[in-house]
Order: C-alpha cells, then structure tokens, then sequence
C-alpha cells in the first residue's frame, strides 16, 4: 500500500450539498482511505492507496457528480506509520481528519 494525500481544487463547489456530493463521489472509489472538503475555499483533499488507484480515478468520479477539478496541488506520498496531518499529529494513518 502507497498512501498519497492530495489536495484539488473542484470548481463550482459553494455549498454543504455540493461538499457532502463531491466527498460521497470520491468516498465511494475502492482505495480511497479519506476525504475532506471545504466549500468555503473549494478544496478538497483526498488521501488515497496510489498502488491501486490513480488521479484520473478520483478526477472522473468528480465529474461524475458533477463537478470539475481544476487542479491538484500538495501531492505527497505518506511513508507507513507516518502522520498525513501534521496539524493534529495525535490522529492515526487510518483517521487522519
């Protein structure tokens, strides 16, 4: 397992609707391990296992809902063990948010 965490903008997202839309789209691709979106700044930021899945996996479930990406920024491969947010270092690999 590769974990990556990155962050996308997505287009056209200004609401709880459209974040919890966009969050269930991506939620739902086998080896995505997290999602967190913020609709008051349109990004949503994605941690996922790279060895199984690709952007363009995440990218065509969001156009799928019925958004658009407008590009991804923050790409980071997490090494095992590792805290993907730093900001909270007490929350574990599998429950970064």
């Amino acid at each position: 397992m590769v974990l990556t965490k990155i962050s996308a903008k997505i287009e056209e997202m200004h609401c709880k609707k459209c974040q919890e839309s966009i969050k269930q789209a991506i939620s739902e691709v086998t080896g995505v391990v997290a999602v967190r979106t913020d609709s008051q700044i349109d990004v949503t930021q994605i941690t996922y296992d790279s060895s199984i899945l690709s952007y363009r996996d995440i990218n065509n479930a969001v156009k799928l809902a019925g958004f658009k990406i407008s590009y991804y920024f923050d790409n980071k491969v997490i090494k095992w063990g590792e805290r993907i947010n730093e900001k909270y270092p007490c929350k574990d690999l599998w429950n970064p948010w």
